[in-house]
């Protein structure tokens, strides 16, 4: 049975610029700079995902997640297809916090197997702060 991956950015955060996803045949690079929002959507009820250009941390554009109610709620990439299990990936991301003045960021992977889901967290708690881009 296939097993589906979605890279899910559960943080306390409003503000999100790049991710880099390294991987043996490139890098995967998502830094909004041509407006588009590049596969990212919203996860959770009442989010909102736009591309601003606003805040950002290089270029012109950068990814506003808002409406966010739950720690969970967040940006949300569909990286089924893009990753293998058993491999391993170098995930980087730079947060901003627009309307909190700081908050921890934690990135989970979420799986699938049938009708089973589960989440592994990748990265985090990072404590990242309102006006400052964080790595």
């Amino acid at each position: 049975m296939k097993k589906f991956f979605k890279l899910i950015l559960c943080f306390s955060i409003m503000l999100f610029a790049v991710l880099a996803v390294n991987a043996e045949d490139g890098v995967l690079e998502y830094n909004f700079d041509d407006g588009e929002f590049s596969g990212w959507g919203p996860r959770g009820d009442g989010v909102v995902v736009e591309v601003v250009d606003k805040q950002s941390r290089s270029g012109d554009y950068s990814l506003l997640v808002t409406g966010r109610s739950n720690n969970w709620h967040g940006p949300c990439l569909d990286i089924h297809g893009l990753v293998e299990e058993g491999e391993t990936y170098e995930i980087t991301l730079w947060v901003n916090l627009a309307n909190k003045p700081n908050g921890g960021v934690i990135v989970t992977v979420e799986k699938k197997r049938g009708t089973e889901t589960g989440w592994d967290r990748v990265a985090g708690p990072v404590n990242a702060r309102r006006g400052r881009w964080t790595q």
